[in-house]
């Protein structure tokens, strides 16, 4: 049988606890008038997407409002972003058949002064954004064009929900352009804006942008743009635990579940990266007892959560009871078996890292087991990008 592997898809059931959220979200949306905004914010991985689809599905069965998912890492091309974003809300409104041919050539026609015959929606959308340019004249008519077609789209008194999801994809720079194009082109439109994002991404866009000539913050900059901010809630280990019953089965489950509740910040995008290289390693390896799947979990997650201290372990395994055994000893001991070696102090003084040892201590091996298992980790290349305090 084929190791099951598992995609970023947002789960389809609620299974981290965003139900509440997700509700008051949906009256928010029904009561705010637009123009407005609503951030969504967490670190990678968290259930930004997660909060934002189970929004967007309410929306869908409970109410007649329109939505519109864009996803601008897609884009490379800075300019691009600006332009795309527009195409997609073209798109979306041209398949509506209450928006006429006739309509969008004489809004065509205003903003770029073209006139000719054109076949169908689909030419008109290809003409109005080869003339596409980033000249202020343009872009003011540009701006009334699209609130015209957005207000024919959704009604005098309807509105668009437009989700913004994986900005944490893009370069900082870009989730800065698609910031600044909602404030551009959508300042006065019926337009509800749920944003998915990490705070840091556009702290590190403002600095790349503006250099701090603007002398603001980040998230001074978001306070401008987003009227009700939100933090993705944070998962409970309850949560987790039903989440992880979709991944695996129960026994699994009790097999992993300390280096699961210690070592992956429930963070659900991790667990599913983390059940990846598990179910692939265990099926080659045939690992099959409690105890070998707990010590594979284990340096697993050390792989993927602290991986200078893991390649470190590839050429020192020793180094891996050596800190459990440090984190043990009296603070005079310590102190002074420290003092003798720098890597054992650096690594010591990573919280983190000391936490995950200390909490995992029973998960324990000789340094013989450990390299058969650093040896099997190491044919899967899938540490995370991350910084080791």
């Amino acid at each position: 049988m084929m190791p099951e592997i598992f995609n970023d898809t947002p789960p389809r059931k609620d299974l981290l606890g965003f139900e509440t959220l997700a509700e008051v979200l949906l009256q928010v949306i029904q009561s705010v008038q637009p123009p407005f905004t609503i951030g969504i914010f967490s670190k990678w991985g968290f259930g930004k997407t997660t909060l934002m689809t189970m929004v967007q599905q309410k929306i869908r069965a409970e109410s007649s409002i329109k939505t519109l998912w864009f996803n601008p890492w897609r884009y490379n091309e800075k300019e691009l972003i600006w332009k795309a974003l527009i195409t997609e809300l073209y798109a979306e409104i041209a398949r509506d058949d209450k928006i006429t041919v006739e309509f969008l050539s004489r809004a065509v026609e205003k903003v770029t002064n073209f006139t000719g015959a054109f076949a169908g929606k689909a030419e008109i959308g290809t003409k109005f954004f080869d003339l596409f340019r980033l000249e202020p004249q343009f872009l003011n008519q540009m701006e009334h064009f699209t609130n015209k077609l957005i207000n024919e789209f959704v009604g005098a008194h309807g509105k668009l929900v437009i989700f913004i999801d994986d900005l944490d994809r893009c370069l900082p720079e870009n989730a800065i352009k698609v910031l600044e194009a909602i404030k551009l082109f959508f300042d006065d439109s019926r337009c509800v804006f749920i944003i998915g994002l990490d705070k840091s991404i556009i702290e590190r866009g403002i600095h790349t942008i503006y250099d701090e000539k603007i002398g603001m913050s980040g998230i001074d900059y978001l306070e401008k743009i987003i009227q009700l901010p939100l933090n993705v809630p944070a998962v409970t280990d309850e949560n987790i635990g039903h989440f992880i019953l979709t991944l695996c089965d129960e026994p699994t489950k009790d097999a992993v579940w300390e280096v699961i509740k210690h070592g992956s910040d429930n963070n659900p995008r991790r667990i599913k990266r983390f059940f990846n290289i598990f179910n692939i390693l265990r099926k080659i390896s045939h690992v099959k007892t409690y105890d070998e799947e707990r010590l594979l979990a284990k340096v697993i997650m050390l792989q993927l959560r602290f991986p200078v201290f893991y390649e470190f372990l590839v050429e020192n395994p020793s180094y891996l009871n050596n800190l459990d055994a440090v984190a043990g000893m009296t603070p005079d001991k310590r102190q002074s078996y420290l003092a003798n070696d720098q890597k054992l102090k650096e690594f010591f003084n990573n919280r983190e890292l000391r936490q995950f040892i200390s909490n995992t201590s029973k998960i324990a091996c000789t340094d013989t087991e450990l390299i058969k298992y650093l040896r099997l980790t190491n044919t899967v290349s899938m540490t995370e990008v991350v910084k080791e305090e």
